[in-house]
């Protein structure tokens, strides 16, 4: 589980600034001790500074592209996340794709992993500040660079509800595909559960001030 707490300002029409704090909850069972143990923690995962630059307004073009740069830092761990944003809106719908890469340092930035991700969502308005969507997440991690070590694929619907001064937004995403191309180490012939969970799910919450 993943938690984070956002504070947005908007420098101008069209740069917006965000500071970050991240949290980051895991339990497992671990199978490689006899007996298993059962093991839990809660860690603080670094400070995010996320940047997104306006450069086409979607209201006077065909798309609207919006790039993004945020950088993490946490001590013994470090990241750099990139994304080309587009979207645009028809009447009721809306839609949205995303490119992303990112390279991670970890093990006291001495190990580094890029990943690359591809995200898209369609929503329709419903009215009454509601809206419904479906979500697709690709994710694949290519540590050190080096190898093309899985990929995973995540659909499911998303549900949002907006008021003047605040929204939110909940998506359900299972993996419905996944490959590890460095053998079979979940013994899983078709998700990919030793890098991804077989589940996605994320809550959105935000506050106008």
């Amino acid at each position: 589980m993943e938690i984070r707490e956002e504070l947005e300002y908007g420098v101008t029409d069209n740069y917006s600034l965000s500071v970050y704090l991240n949290f980051a909850s895991e339990s497992f069972r671990d199978v490689s001790q006899q007996p298993p143990v059962n093991r839990s923690s809660f860690d603080f995962d670094g400070v995010s500074l996320e940047n997104r630059f306006m450069v086409l307004n979607p209201a006077n073009h065909a798309v609207g592209l919006t790039l993004y740069l945020e950088p993490r830092f946490s001590g013994s761990e470090a990241e750099i996340e990139e994304k080309i944003i587009l979207g645009q809106r028809y009447g009721d719908w809306k839609w949205a794709f995303n490119i992303v890469h990112a390279t991670e340092w970890s093990d006291n930035l001495r190990t580094t992993e890029g990943e690359l991700e591809a995200d898209l969502g369609v929503a329709r308005d419903l009215g009454k500040g509601w809206s419904l969507g479906i979500e697709c997440r690709n994710h694949n991690e290519l540590p050190d660079y080096r190898i093309w070590e899985n990929t995973a694929l995540f659909v499911g619907p998303v549900v949002s509800y907006r008021q003047e001064k605040w929204w939110a937004a909940l998506s359900v995403m299972p993996q419905i595909f996944g490959a590890n191309f460095n053998g079979d180490p979940d013994g899983n012939s078709w998700l990919e559960l030793e890098g991804h969970e077989r589940l996605n799910v994320r809550l959105l919450f935000s506050i106008s001030l």
